[in-house]
């Protein structure tokens, strides 16, 4: 086998020629798992009409019992229960749920309110007058942090 690991966004995963592959009987005899990341999007978005999530559950009748894991940060069990029902898996699936709570991570929200190509916005991640040539005082007095913003 060449493959161990295929990355597939779910539009591609449910395209019709990957549906002609996934069901060989070859191919499909190697499938040990379905992992979907972001699986609260299944359900965010699983009711669209064109929404690739939905027919996830075609290729969920097509690989039969071939476990599937639903990774999210936002999973909540109604979101969860909604996903499942979206696939076609069983109400009765075993559940897993590990804390991504980390006390050295906090949530800071701002609203922006400078153009974004002026990352002035930021500008409380970092000190004034920043020594970003010396990597000693970068190490000393920033922070590592993630900007995350929805747009």
């Amino acid at each position: 086998m060449q493959y161990q690991t295929v990355v597939l966004p779910p539009e591609l995963a449910i395209d019709p020629c990957f549906m002609r592959i996934w069901n060989e009987l070859k191919i499909k005899k190697k499938i040990n798992c379905i992992i979907v990341d972001e699986a609260h999007c299944i359900s965010q978005w699983g009711r669209d009409f064109q929404s690739p999530y939905k027919d996830l559950s075609h290729l969920h009748v097509v690989l039969g019992e071939v476990p599937w894991y639903l990774m999210s940060a936002m999973l909540h069990s109604q979101v969860l229960q909604d996903a499942l029902c979206i696939i076609g898996l069983s109400q009765n699936t075993a559940i897993y749920c590990h804390s991504n709570d980390r006390p050295n991570i906090h949530l800071c929200m701002r609203k922006m309110i400078h153009p974004i190509t002026s990352h002035f916005d930021l500008a409380f991640l970092v000190l004034l007058n920043p020594c970003i040539n010396n990597l000693d005082w970068v190490r000393q007095y920033i922070p590592q942090f993630l900007v995350y913003c929805n747009s």
